[in-house]
């Protein structure tokens, strides 16, 4: 519903949130506050594995596995999870910024939002042929520029 689409995204934004306050505070380890961050992390990593759950049942799986924002959904809680489940392995820390990502998903849940994401993708190709001709002519410009200016700076030239 559109209701739950609404509450998941604010749910996005606030873990969004906490993750931010947890990287320009960093707590030190032990406090109350990095208590609290991490009972936070826990709290929103289980509501996302419960909504993800209930995305794929409602889904009948194969639904769920075509949409490329439900498998980019699935990735990230399953690396929260696995962040979670696992703490003293090395690199773990690199799986923990995957969190990050998640604010990503408001892209799957607002439409509004997939629509400027599509666009952009869209634009890609030919924002890279606009490159690659202004790139060309700048090499053009570059090598008239040497053969007409040569002989007056050969140092520069």
């Amino acid at each position: 519903s559109d209701r739950l689409q609404r509450f998941v995204a604010v749910l996005i934004f606030a873990n969004f949130a906490t993750n931010i306050a947890q990287t320009e505070m960093l707590p030190e380890p032990g406090s109350f506050f990095d208590a609290s961050l991490n009972a936070a992390d826990i709290f929103f990593t289980a509501l996302f594995s419960v909504e993800l759950g209930l995305n794929l049942l409602s889904n009948w799986m194969w639904p769920f596995l075509k949409d490329g924002w439900s498998c980019f959904d699935f990735v990230v809680v399953v690396i929260s999870l696995v962040s979670l489940g696992v703490e003293n392995v090395p690199g773990i820390s690199v799986l923990r910024l995957m969190r990050a990502f998640r604010v990503l998903r408001l892209f799957a849940r607002l439409a509004s939002l997939r629509e400027i994401i599509n666009a952009l993708t869209a634009a890609i190709f030919p924002v890279l042929n606009a490159f690659l001709i202004t790139t060309l002519v700048v090499a053009i410009y570059a090598i008239l520029a040497v053969n007409f200016f040569a002989d007056r700076d050969e140092i520069r030239f």
